[in-house]
């Protein structure tokens, strides 16, 4: 393994030589970093609450997960960004997840994996994201919704009785 010396683009060296004769060649190999889309370690959790107490729901990636990858100066026109199932889809680019705007999940919670593709070198990133339907807080059934507070008293620790 070589590391770089020189940031972003360098030159070396190879000989390669015959070990019957002992000829050689050298050629020069430039060895150039190209710069990698960058997709966020810190994606927040996509989180939905459930309106019909299924576990299922829609998720728009467009809306919620795109603002958070498209930051710090990565404009969405230089990217090709695609969202799959399983982190070998996302590896390969197989079978993305075709309605980003509508997705319902098929397990709950669900990990989301991206693949991000740079229009300029063709470098890929990718990552991931968990998404989940949340169930609405169940009230007692015995609850009479009613709330009851005593009168205050007034100045002169008398009831006022004011209602």
């Amino acid at each position: 393994p070589y590391t770089n010396i020189v940031q972003d683009m360098q030159t070396i060296y190879v000989r390669a030589e015959n070990d019957i004769t002992g000829c050689f060649t050298i050629v020069e190999l430039p060895l150039v970093v190209l710069p990698s889309p960058v997709v966020p370690l810190d994606i927040e959790d996509y989180v939905v609450c459930d309106d019909d107490n299924d576990g299922f729901n829609q998720f728009d990636f467009e809306t919620v997960i795109n603002p958070q990858i498209f930051t710090g100066g990565q404009t969405p026109a230089d990217f090709v960004l695609t969202y799959h199932t399983s982190q070998v889809n996302a590896d390969s680019g197989n079978n993305p997840i075709i309605n980003i705007t509508n997705y319902t999940n098929a397990t709950n919670p669900q990990t989301i994996y991206i693949r991000l593709v740079s229009n300029a070198n063709g470098c890929v990133t990718t990552g991931q994201f968990d998404i989940r339907v949340e169930f609405p807080p169940v009230l007692d059934p015995t609850y009479d919704n009613e709330l009851s507070q005593c009168d205050d008293l007034d100045a002169d620790y008398m009831e006022a009785n004011d209602g």
